[in-house]
């Protein structure tokens, strides 16, 4: 017997995955828009956005490019804070 597909989780997975991508995207822009390579601006976003940080590739001296980096990690660690918390709440919910 086939198991059923769920389209509600493939739903859920490409609205985060294309939000993810736009995030990702407009973060490269941002960088880009300060100067910087394209190289550059992309392992600044990798390194904001999916750790703690490393380093910055280059000094952030101005206050926007302070603020703006900010806002990329704001922008990718909430959503999946948020998502971790509904899925715990989700299981709670299934237990009892």
């Amino acid at each position: 017997m086939p198991v059923p597909v769920n389209f509600g989780i493939i739903r859920k997975l490409r609205r985060s995955l294309l939000y993810l991508l736009a995030v990702f995207t407009v973060s490269v822009i941002g960088y880009l828009s300060f100067g910087w390579s394209l190289i550059d601006s992309v392992y600044m976003v990798v390194i904001t956005m999916f750790s703690v940080g490393f380093e910055e590739v280059h000094p952030l001296v101005t206050v926007w490019q302070k603020i703006f980096t900010m806002l990329v990690i704001i922008g990718g660690r909430v959503p999946s804070s948020l998502s971790s918390a509904k899925s715990s709440v989700s299981l709670q919910k299934e237990k009892y």
